[in-house]
């Protein structure tokens, strides 16, 4: 047990080590920038130009390298589905592996781009494989933290801090670069990533040798030894007795006489792909997943709230005592998520029959079943209990995948979400020539250009407890009233030619950033429920990934048409962000709750059979 926690404690460091040198490096691309420009990259774009003064690029110089950005970000955020479709079915350690090969191929390609450019544009591929390689290595490490149960939370956090750390590694390098070390040992691209080379292979042989080959189960109950469930506050080891006898209605079921163990896995795996699949753990949206403790903890006070509003009964135990209430007087999205559950382990069941042609009878199992599906069980319950305390009441939950994205819930949504992950890219990519243009000054936009490489990780971490603590204590429509005005204030200071004003801007910039991709996890998590999460999270991020491809157009009005001027293309997206996201909010606001305790006939005339 001792050496098995220190094997667990070894794996997280490893893991926390490659997350900081390569989850996200290419948003560090601000950092970058300066050195790419000075290393010469695209310069033969500007032979027939006149360069601006001192070390900004031409126009058409400047346009290539922002591009490097815009396609980077897209093929970070629109591949977020297939990263995740490939760790649900392969595993983590299948993940991280193809990860590291990512990695070592962009560092190849990077290192050596100076003449793999007279053969393609081995910059932008480069650095787009870099941006593919981090999600791979990043996503396949959450599973860690169920090696931890009493503080999966903790580790969660500590690898999306991670995360946002590792945009500080362009900053250290071109802190470096820049310096008399930089000179002396001739730091330039080539020698950068022929040194970063010895990230994928630290991955990789961690991946080999340290790394357990599958996931650690979600369940908690499986890696904690009894004296260890009995410090459990006996709250969280309970499941209501509805529950339980709906899960007693599949039994007697036919177990593979020689894998009864077997069989509780794929169940366990089964559930939790459904309910908290590992592709939802999406970029740098991490911060929710910290949240799950304050879930489990808000469980107990929420219940009884939960319970009174929909006149359901309690024990001694804070357990449901009614069964007749709950299966006949709850909401349709109760039943239908309670369903969701029962059809799951059913097909869990149905699955691992097949595969075994040999085949008994036994009853011992159901406790066993039960007990290890509580966690997830609970989870959902909590997430339930949450999404009503949020106002919005779970209001898809347990409805299809085709009516939850064809919903104006979904839409409204990805439009946000759209628009603010362009604004943050956009910024990202055009700090420098943005603040050159209000300032009318090279040297004080220098300087904000560095005051925003240094903030955007260091308000990445100093906005994790903040986060947790405006979702577990305000509703929906609060929070996204908070997104607005913040986004609404970055983009009047991102207008203003003060440097006072500017600064003010970024600050609230790099604290917003992680808010805001977590409230729209939070958002998801409320109001499509875990069972869709991963597909629902999965698919605003890609679509606002894509939707990035407009950068390449906003820049190319602010060179072009606007002649470096950012105002108007800074005051479009910032009249985009008032109109949608003040329709989001009325639509929350306006959303009438379903009215409760009305019987609701249900056919359960299939509950307990096995599909076939």
């Amino acid at each position: 047990m001792i050496f098995q926690l220190e094997r667990t404690k070894l794996q997280v460091l490893c893991a926390l080590i490659w997350c900081i040198v390569s989850a996200g490096p290419v948003f560090g691309f601000a950092a970058l920038k300066p050195v790419l420009i000075a290393q010469g990259v695209y310069h033969e774009k500007c032979q027939q130009e006149t360069l601006f003064s001192g070390s900004s690029p031409c126009a058409n110089q400047d346009l290539s390298l922002n591009y490097l950005f815009t396609l980077s970000a897209v093929v970070t955020n629109g591949a977020s589905l297939i990263v995740g479709a490939i760790l649900d079915k392969y595993g983590p350690k299948v993940s991280g592996i193809i990860g590291a090969i990512l990695l070592f191929i962009a560092s190849l390609v990077m290192s050596n781009g100076y003449w793999l450019m007279e053969y393609f544009d081995a910059y932008l591929i480069g650095y787009s494989i870099l941006a593919l390689g981090g999600p791979f290595v990043f996503i396949s490490c959450f599973h860690l933290a169920n090696a931890f149960p009493k503080n999966s939370g903790l580790v969660l956090a500590l690898l999306t801090g991670a995360f946002d750390s590792s945009s500080a590694l362009f900053l250290i390098y071109r802190f470096i670069f820049f310096s008399n070390l930089g000179e002396k040992f001739n730091l330039s691209l080539k020698t950068f990533f022929s040194f970063y080379m010895i990230v994928p292979v630290y991955i990789l042989l961690c991946q080999t040798f340290i790394l357990p080959s599958e996931s650690y189960s979600s369940s908690p109950m499986q890696k904690l030894d009894n004296d260890e469930i009995a410090d459990i506050d006996e709250e969280s080891a309970l499941i209501d007795a509805p529950v339980a006898d709906c899960i007693d209605e599949y039994l007697p079921i036919q177990i593979p006489s020689n894998g009864p163990s077997d069989l509780l896995n794929t169940i366990n795996e089964s559930l939790s792909r459904s309910l908290q699949s590992p592709s939802q753990n999406i970029l740098t949206d991490q911060y929710a997943h910290s949240r799950s403790n304050s879930f489990n903890q808000r469980v107990i006070s929420s219940r009884s709230s939960f319970a009174r509003e929909n006149n359901l009964l309690l024990n001694a135990n804070n357990q449901l005592v009614n069964d007749a209430v709950f299966l006949e007087e709850s909401d349709q999205a109760t039943k239908n998520q309670v369903a969701d559950i029962h059809k799951t382990i059913n097909q869990a069941i149905s699955s691992e029959i097949q595969k075994n042609s040999n085949h008994n009878l036994d009853n011992s199992l159901a406790s066993s079943v039960i007990l290890d599906s509580v966690s997830i069980i609970e989870q959902t319950k909590a997430d339930e209990e949450m999404a009503y305390e949020s106002g919005i009441d779970g209001t898809l939950h347990g409805a299809s995948l085709k009516e939850q994205v064809g919903s104006i819930w979904f839409l409204l949504m990805a439009l946000f979400t759209s628009i603010q992950m362009l604004r943050i890219n956009y910024f990202v990519a055009t700090v420098r020539s943005q603040e050159e243009f209000l300032l009318g000054d090279p040297l004080a936009a220098k300087k904000v250009n560095e005051f925003f490489d240094l903030a955007l990780p260091i308000g990445g971490l100093l906005s994790i407890p903040f986060i947790g603590t405006l979702l577990d204590n305000f509703r929906t429509v609060t929070i996204l009233s908070i997104l607005l005005g913040v986004s609404l204030i970055i983009g009047i200071m991102g207008m203003i030619p003060n440097a006072t004003a500017n600064y003010i801007g970024i600050m609230f910039m790099v604290l917003y950033r992680p808010f805001y991709y977590t409230a729209v996890s939070d958002y998801c998590a409320k109001v499509f429920g875990f069972t869709t999460f991963g597909t629902i999270y999965g698919a605003i991020i890609c679509i606002s990934g894509l939707f990035n491809f407009v950068q390449t157009g906003l820049d190319n009005l602010t060179h072009i048409t606007f002649g470096m001027n950012p105002i108007p293309v800074n005051l479009l997206l910032t009249s985009l962000t008032a109109i949608i996201g003040g329709v989001l909010i009325i639509f929350v606001k306006n959303h009438k709750k379903p009215k409760k305790n009305v019987l609701i006939q249900s056919d359960q005339s299939n509950y307990g059979s096995i599909e076939q």
